[in-house]
């Protein structure tokens, strides 16, 4: 790429350009046309850093400093130059702490094309205007058809690079012939991004491009591969992301020697992994990896399949690793050993999966832990998922003492579907552990084995329970019952909840008991039998679905530190001090809202009712009185709730309300007639959402009165009839969008005097579809004011 022309031009007065490009001046030569690369891409755009890389090593502008130096590693090195010389910025970073994606600012966009010259192209619309001298072509705008090739495009003999950055659609007039034109016209292609372009079958002229290093067929209803595609020996990065149909892969895959990244993330019908893949060392990324076969209907394949032997070689793996594993291996303690798993130190993500369909068969549940006990990885390892393990145990060296000392850089930890596991490690020893979600352990009773001890201070306690953990999810956990098997009760001998009295004389008893020390988001759900947890003092972030009816939220919230002897009198001071630190609530049993001491809901913004018994939000009365900060309310699955008066109109702050699945709910009935409760307290709201509500045939009076109302979404409605005229009043209004609701004929005249209303979406209300279309329809002149108006038969169009 040529970065020349600009140092002989100055513009007058033009003081920060000049300094810009005096920062550009001085970069390495290859850093200069990495940085000019980033003209194909449109201002704003949040570009991810992975990709950016791998695009810069096809372009060939990577040259490592020195020969054991992998071009990634080059690349890394790049791209945080440019970030530290402020030519990046606002980058995003993943869970891990590792940056994920940047943008760059406008007047650097602006320098890069400048510096760029007529060598790199971005044009966003369909009227082409390209000078031939581009090498790089880039669209910054959704493609929809193939005619948006012109002819003056396709004269582009010398391109090298073809990009869509935008192309978050389907194009749907994209066929075979469309990409052959393209094959055959750009035969010097380096980079060539079809993504999401509805292309079904990729033409065998694919395996021209022999120049090819980077392919991007992502999104794509493809079935298979051309055979020919494994002719292209240069190319280094193969992006199928989420091709859905995608059965099978090349059987010659082994022929691209150079590959580097391979990503078949969300492609979940590909029977197997072809043999040979082992051969492919220059590998750094793979997403998954398949072991044995699918289905039996692939079974021809099976000689032709991976195992796991062919990770052995594959030591320059890096980042996030996915094994699934088909059916039962011969012989899983040396397959385990062959893969070799230990020696990977540049894996931080590891997924172990077992066949779904066999999962019930549990004759040989040795196979699975066996196996597992082989698969021990590097300790470099930062995040773990086991899923669908038949075993009775996790392998040994997740055993209770050896958990930390093998993987002491853990940082999360998921386990899934392991419905016959009984035993878990001590995971609090784990000293970097920030997530844990364990979802579907059956067999599961206690959390830890072992014993439930009092340490001599707080701070030891802190110091040894889970002293990093943040975010803890227990999801479908039907047998836990608690932490500890020996663990002191929050419940009385008969089950019942003891009184917070009682709870403080307890933990006077038995202080320090530990607590975890920066837990701030815990969701539990379908945990009938928990009866007790450890303290949570600091969770910010709580979700409680279908929980045991004595689960106490106060119990296992309070903050023992808050405890002393004058606290004892007033026991509702010390439940605030922990609690009021709550800023987001889910529950389906009102009474976990209701027995919190008011004070602690001072600071709560978000708010999720799911409780089928409510019967009105007038028994919450008090308790939305003291919702002075909530700023969003979800109502949903309350299909005995038949009012809203008596508890809605305290929520002035309120800026989001979304009430989903409330059969009985009839707010035609909400307050007097004319006096708009209780809607009208409703100062703040800005977006409302009605979702199947089969009593609401018009949308309520008193809503005429939220004048700052900006979105309204109504899905789902098949008793609604009308938009009222009044809906002229709601001038702040941005967004309507009208899904299935096939009782609704015609809008309102009001609609018209929406000055601010910018976008119109209306799908799957059959009375609506031809009388909004324009310019014909009969309601196309009320809103033919409005930017952007869609008008679909079905949500699914």
């Amino acid at each position: 790429m040529k970065a020349s022309g600009w140092h002989s031009k100055t513009t007058s007065g033009n003081n920060i350009m000049n300094i810009l490009k005096l920062s550009y001046h001085h970069l390495w030569s290859p850093l200069k046309n990495c940085f000019a690369y980033r003209a194909l891409f449109p201002k704003d755009f949040r570009m991810d850093k992975e990709t950016l890389i791998s695009l810069w090593m096809a372009e060939g502008f990577i040259v490592p400093s020195y020969e054991s130096r992998s071009l990634e590693e080059a690349g890394e090195e790049y791209f945080m130059t440019l970030l530290q010389r402020c030519f990046f910025q606002d980058i995003t970073r993943d869970e891990l702490g590792n940056i994920a994606k940047c943008k760059i600012h406008d007047l650097m966009h602006d320098l890069a094309q400048e510096v760029a010259g007529a060598d790199c192209a971005l044009t966003n619309s369909a009227e082409l205007d390209i000078d031939k001298r581009a090498h790089h072509l880039s669209f910054g705008y959704c493609l929809e058809s193939s005619s948006e090739f012109c002819g003056s495009l396709l004269k582009l003999k010398n391109l090298r690079t073809f990009l869509l950055p935008v192309q978050w659609q389907d194009a749907t007039e994209f066929s075979r012939s469309s990409c052959n034109q393209i094959i055959s016209s750009f035969e010097c292609l380096r980079v060539l991004d079809l993504h999401n372009l509805g292309i079904e079958s990729l033409p065998s002229s694919i395996g021209k491009l022999v120049h090819l290093r980077y392919l991007d067929l992502s999104h794509l209803p493809i079935k298979e591969l051309p055979v020919s595609i494994t002719n292209l020996q240069n190319l280094e990065t193969l992006k199928l992301i989420d091709c859905y149909k995608l059965t099978k892969l090349p059987m010659n895959m082994k022929k691209l020697i150079n590959l580097r990244h391979l990503d078949v993330t969300g492609c979940f019908n590909l029977t197997h992994m072809p043999s040979g893949m082992g051969t492919l060392t220059a590998l750094h990324k793979l997403s998954s990896f398949i072991v044995g076969i699918r289905s039996s209907s692939a079974s021809n394949f099976k000689s032709h399949t991976a195992q796991l032997s062919d990770l052995n070689a594959l030591n320059n793996l890096r980042g996030k690793l996915c094994i699934t594993v088909f059916g039962e291996l011969v012989d899983p303690v040396s397959e385990a050993r062959e893969a070799n798993l230990g020696s990977k130190f540049g894996i931080s993500e590891l997924h172990i999966d077992w066949d779904l369909q066999n999962y019930h068969n549990s004759i040989n549940q040795k196979h699975d832990e066996t196996l597992l006990d082989g698969l021990l990885p590097h300790p470099n390892l930062r995040k773990l998922k086991i899923s669908s393990h038949r075993g009775e145990r996790l392998p040994n060296w997740a055993s209770m003492d050896d958990l930390s000392s093998s993987l002491p850089k853990l940082v999360e930890l998921e386990l899934s579907n392991c419905g016959w596991c009984q035993y878990l490690p001590s995971f609090s020893q784990l000293p970097f552990l920030k997530r844990l979600c364990l979802t579907s352990l059956n067999s599961v009773m206690y959390m830890e084995s072992g014993c439930c001890k009092p340490t001599s201070s707080l701070s030891s306690a802190a110091a040894l329970f889970f002293p990093s953990l943040e975010k803890l999810t227990l999801d479908y956990m039907v047998s836990l019952k608690g932490w500890w098997k020996d663990a002191p009760a929050t419940t009385s001998k008969d089950h019942r909840t003891v009184s917070s009295m009682e709870a403080i004389e307890q933990w006077q008893k038995h202080l320090p008991w530990p607590s975890f020390p920066k837990l701030s988001e815990l969701s539990i759900k379908i945990c009938p039998n928990l009866m007790a947890m450890p303290l949570c003092p600091n969770v910010r972030v709580l979700k409680l679905l279908k929980v045991n009816e004595n689960f106490s939220v106060r119990t296992m919230m309070v903050n023992p530190v808050s405890f002393s002897a004058a606290d004892l009198p007033s026991s509702s001071t010390s439940y605030s001090l922990a609690l009021s630190k709550l800023d987001s609530l889910c529950v389906d049993n009102v009474d976990n809202l209701i027995n919190l001491p008011l004070e602690c809901l001072q600071n709560l913004t978000s708010l999720d009712l799911r409780d089928h018994n409510l019967l009105n939000l007038s028994t919450l009365g008090d308790v939305f009185r003291s919702l002075s900060c909530l700023k969003s309310l979800n109502i949903i699955g309350c299909h005995r709730l038949r009012s809203l008066s008596g508890g809605l109109e305290y929520l002035t702050s309120l800026k989001e309300l979304d009430i989903r699945n409330c059969e009985e709910l009839d707010l035609s009935a909400d307050g007097m007639p004319g006096d708009g409760m209780p809607w009208k307290a409703l100062k703040s709201l800005q977006s409302l959402h009605f979702h199947m509500i089969p009593k609401m045939s018009v949308l309520p009076d008193g809503l005429q009165h939220v004048t700052t109302l900006r979105s309204l979404f109504i899905s789902d409605n098949d008793e609604l009839t009308t938009i009222p005229e009044w809906i002229s009043s709601m001038t702040s209004l941005e967004l309507i969008y009208l899904f299935d609701c096939p009782r609704l004929t015609s809008l309102p005249e009001g609609i018209r005097f929406l000055a601010s209303l910018k976008r119109l979406k209306i799908s799957g209300c059959q009375g609506l579809i031809d009388r909004c279309r324009g310019p014909r329809g009969d309601d196309w002149p009320k809103i033919q004011h409005i930017p952007v108006v869609s008008v679909r038969l079905t949500s699914w169009d």
